[in-house]
């Protein structure tokens, strides 16, 4: 018999894919608005002096100066369309050179494997949502060899993908958490780390970490139970051929009855 999880867990792993989805989104829109909380998940702080620092996250560059937090994007743009861009959103004077180093650190220092383990993710839910649709029409007709193999090839991908991000996930958190320490070192405390960003990248990863082995346990029970033979009822019962009724002229016992 094949045991299947129980309705607690089953709504438990679904239920996690809401922060997952909150959290892969908020760690990629560091610093690209000046959004409550956005400008402090930033992956390194670069100070330049009490009254200017720059934070810099996957896809967004935020300014500190006298006049407030400044914020633009920073993907698919250049350096000279991303100076050009705090230009015109600030009314005070922008350091270039203090720009044009958060620019390196940022493209050099930190590889944005985050949206790999994201894209995956995303994956692996659509071809969950293919297998569910997928079982509603072979509800409604019969079921063949091609449709159980197309289900099992859905069960399959989309758990290596959800183990996938996971892996990713794990690899983004920490290369941001030895890139940020040294990169304070070396600057001699002029870089410091954002502490926010990177408690959330292990966050994130824990909870997906809880996420794929409950995705397991459900993929592959439901697999299991497919292919379990006690679920058709075949070989529950005694055949016609385990009974034979004895003639008025078989032997038994070695007696012969007449």
């Amino acid at each position: 018999m094949v045991n299947i999880p129980g309705i607690g867990v089953t709504i438990l792993t679904y239920l996690l894919t809401i922060p997952l989805l909150l959290f892969y989104s908020l760690l990629l829109a560091g610093c690209v608005s000046t959004s409550p909380g956005i400008p402090n998940l930033h992956l390194v702080e670069l100070r330049i002096n009490e009254q200017f620092r720059v934070r810099e996250g996957y896809y967004g560059l935020c300014v500190f100066g006298s006049g407030g937090p400044i914020c633009v994007s920073t993907g698919f743009s250049s350096k000279a369309a991303i100076i050009d861009k705090l230009r015109k959103a600030s009314q005070t004077q922008i350091s270039e050179a203090a720009v044009d180093e958060s620019i390196k650190l940022q493209t050099g220092a930190f590889i944005n494997v985050l949206s790999i383990g994201t894209v995956l993710f995303l994956f692996s839910l659509l071809l969950d949502l293919l297998r569910i649709h997928s079982t509603k029409r072979v509800r409604k007709g019969a079921v063949t060899s091609s449709t159980t193999r197309r289900q099992n090839f859905y069960r399959q991908v989309s758990l290596t993908l959800a183990w996938g991000a996971s892996a990713f996930t794990l690899a983004a958190a920490v290369a941001n958490t030895q890139t940020g320490h040294a990169a304070e070192i070396i600057s001699n405390g002029k870089i410091t780390l954002g502490q926010a960003s990177v408690a959330l990248h292990w966050v994130t990863w824990a909870i997906s970490l809880i996420f794929c082995y409950g995705w397991t346990m459900l993929l592959r029970t439901r697999s299991g139970a497919a292919k379990d033979p006690s679920a058709s009822g075949s070989g529950s019962g005694t055949g016609s051929d385990d009974f034979t009724p004895m003639g008025s002229g078989q032997a038994a016992g070695g007696v012969v009855t007449l």
